[in-house]
């Protein structure tokens, strides 16, 4: 989302999935928007949000331990 939720605010969010496979909650990251264009945000930060967010959802699922 960009500047939706504070002007100024630049922020990407990802899903956390439960076992059944629904959508329990989601993992963001935010930052003000003069220190990464949004184009930056999306390839560094969407990545290692999907990442962690796909270990939460196997814990979730009862997958891994961490």
């Amino acid at each position: 989302m960009d500047q939706l939720l504070e002007v100024g605010v630049r922020a990407v969010a990802v899903p956390l999935q439960s076992r059944d496979g629904e959508l329990v909650a989601a993992m963001s990251a935010s930052l003000h928007d003069a220190k990464m264009s949004k184009r930056n945000m999306i390839e560094q930060f969407v990545p290692r949000l999907q990442e962690r967010g796909a270990r939460i959802g196997l814990e979730l699922r009862g997958g891994i331990e961490f």
